[in-house]
């Protein structure tokens, strides 16, 4: 076998490996593509339920705003119908 032969054979044997080494990067980065869809998928189920979550957060912060709110006059009146009673008892005091 001549140089040229051998030249040509340590070619042909790089480019297999080449090859072979570009083949095991695609499944690679098939797989990792895979991965990222996979991971996406979850992030937007995720996120859905998130937002879900929120809304559900919300509508109880209202309600206990509301409820607050109606402590709020309840306590009010009371403290009003307190204040009735002590004009009251300084009016009756002083008579």
């Amino acid at each position: 076998m001549n140089d040229f032969q051998k030249q040509v054979l340590r070619e042909l044997k790089d480019l297999r490996n080449q090859l072979t080494l570009i083949y095991e990067e695609r499944e690679i980065l098939e797989d990792i593509i895979g991965s990222i869809k996979a991971f996406s998928e979850k992030l937007t189920f995720h996120r859905g339920h998130i937002d879900n979550i929120v809304d559900d957060v919300k509508g109880d912060v209202k309600e206990s705003q509301l409820s607050v709110e109606e402590k709020m006059e309840e306590v009010k009146k009371e403290v009003k119908q307190g204040n009735n009673i002590t004009e009251e008892l300084k009016e009756a005091i002083t008579k």
